[in-house]
């Protein structure tokens, strides 16, 4: 990825969690710029943040954290990352499980056999 679409990437990361994080609080775009900056943060400004259009400092992405009650690492993780760690590691999990189910069941099996064989 080159730094281009790795800004791209992040800021897109930003706009999606800054969105995320307001629609789970029932907080409108108003809402949030008159927490932030009664007199400088316009709805419209939340508005081109959320969709892109407006890539937000580090410090404009703390205020809105405040603002939201979150930590700004919140705002700028990918939880996509989480989600999909969660998957591979459920999955490994799973089939990890599944395995040692189906050796229990041969040895089992074995034991029940040799427990025949000595009657």
């Amino acid at each position: 990825m080159n730094s281009s679409s790795e800004y791209e990437y992040y800021n897109d990361v930003v706009c999606k969690n800054i969105k995320r994080c307001r629609q789970a609080q029932e907080l409108t775009q108003e809402e949030l710029g008159n927490r932030i900056r009664p007199d400088k943060m316009h709805r419209s400004r939340i508005c081109e943040i959320e969709k892109g259009r407006f890539s937000p400092t580090i410090r404009t992405v703390a205020q809105i954290a405040v603002a939201m009650g979150v930590e700004p690492w919140e705002l700028l993780a990918d939880s996509s990352i989480k989600e999909n760690a969660i998957r591979v590691i459920g999955g490994k999990a799973a089939r990890r499980a599944k395995a040692i189910n189906k050796r229990t069941r041969a040895l089992k099996a074995e034991k029940e056999e040799i427990a025949e064989y000595a009657h």
